[in-house]
């Protein structure tokens, strides 16, 4: 879909439905990502088979639910007591 069309096609976000819309007002949060990007994003998840649209969604769940920051090294980790890291040498 070229941007032409996607614009004429969407030019008024009345024309939308609200789950669409909803889609991406979500998506439009993310950095760097407009509305028209958001509006890309949406398109091509509706195109994807649901158990691709799931998997993704779950992705990001169990990211934000289970990876923090590491208390000792502040490194990105999903494990409760991540492993002591040795350095070379040591």
């Amino acid at each position: 879909m070229h941007n032409n069309s996607l614009n004429s096609r969407f030019a008024n976000e009345k024309d939308m439905s609200k789950l669409l819309n909803d889609a991406v007002g979500e998506l439009s949060k993310l950095p760097s990502v407009g509305r028209r990007t958001a509006l890309r994003l949406a398109l091509h998840l509706l195109h994807e088979e649901p158990e691709e649209v799931a998997a993704l969604a779950e992705a990001l769940v169990r990211f934000r639910r289970d990876v923090r920051f590491c208390a000792r090294c502040n490194n990105l980790t999903d494990e409760e007591f991540p492993a002591r890291k040795s350095r070379i040498g040591e």
